[in-house]
């Protein structure tokens, strides 16, 4: 006589491990499904799913039909997962099947990416020296670039400061750009002093940056015209 004993059960997770891809930091995740089956051929008691990990809080299990009951052989149960990433770069968590059979606790790695936009300035500081008062001076550029990782929103590029008007932005490429990873946009800087002394100014950035966008700070000195 030949006796076959059914094969114990089998926690098989798909996907595995869970690569929930790239994510803006902040931001909710679209749900992905993952799928437990037991491929053995005995039931499967499961107790509880848990999250554990470095980033465990930043994934959220958002329903799932496998805790507190019974997988027959070749029976599935899903978990929906979503990914909230709280800074830039790689994030991991790990799924653990608790449950009353030989193979438990059985561990499930989710991964993910945290992305961001940075926004970076060719330069923090433009100096235009001294100029004739009412006199205007040659424009200067500066290139405002996403330095991160995600889609960067300038909604707007705003000269402040006490001596503002004597500042002049033109050709703003910038304002209302949605710059891609790596692209770039510009804008000119040009000074005609309205009054003689020191004048000065800023030029800041109304956008997404994960980071505070940086400070263009302006300066220059308004003289009078000598006398002949």
């Amino acid at each position: 006589y030949l006796l076959f004993w059914p094969s114990p059960p089998k926690a098989v997770f798909h996907p595995d491990p869970m690569n929930m891809g790239q994510q803006r930091v902040g931001e909710a995740s679209e749900v992905q499904v993952l799928t437990l089956t037991n491929e053995g051929e005995r039931p499967m008691p499961v107790s509880s799913l848990e999250l554990e990990g470095p980033s465990a809080g930043e994934f959220e299990l958002v329903s799932e039909d496998c805790s507190a009951r019974e997988l027959a052989a070749l029976e599935s149960c899903k978990v929906e997962v979503r990914l909230t990433p709280s800074t830039v770069g790689p994030r991991q968590g790990t799924v653990q099947l608790q449950g009353d059979f030989r193979q438990a606790p059985v561990s499930l790695d989710l991964i993910g990416t945290g992305v961001a936009p940075l926004l970076k300035t060719s330069t923090e500081e433009i100096s235009f020296g001294s100029r004739d008062v009412g006199e205007a001076s040659t424009a200067t550029t500066v290139t405002v670039t996403n330095g991160g990782t995600a889609p960067l929103a300038v909604e707007a590029v705003e000269l402040k400061g006490a001596s503002k008007g004597d500042f002049r932005k033109q050709r703003d490429r910038c304002t209302s750009a949605v710059l891609q990873v790596a692209e770039e946009c510009t804008f000119q800087v040009a000074f005609s002093p309205r009054a003689a002394g020191t004048r000065s100014a800023e030029v800041l950035f109304q956008s997404d940056s994960f980071e505070t966008a940086p400070v263009v700070r302006l300066e220059g000195k308004g003289v009078w015209r000598s006398e002949e």
